[in-house]
């Protein structure tokens, strides 16, 4: 079975010239169900510091 970069030389797929967003992840956090507290600020500033990176470049 061909796939991937092997489907685009053989012709199988074409790359197609489109923009794209990247991609993110939104969290929905039940605080009722939380296991370990606090971990929610945690997983939302390591999120909102590599967004800054990003924009930075």
């Amino acid at each position: 079975m061909v796939r991937g970069r092997d489907q685009v030389a053989a012709g199988a797929l074409a790359r197609l010239a489109l923009d794209v967003p990247g991609l993110s992840l939104r969290l929905v956090w039940r605080a009722d169900r939380e296991a370990l507290p606090g971990m929610r600020e945690i997983l939302y500033a390591s999120a909102a510091a590599e967004a800054v990176q990003e924009r930075a470049g």
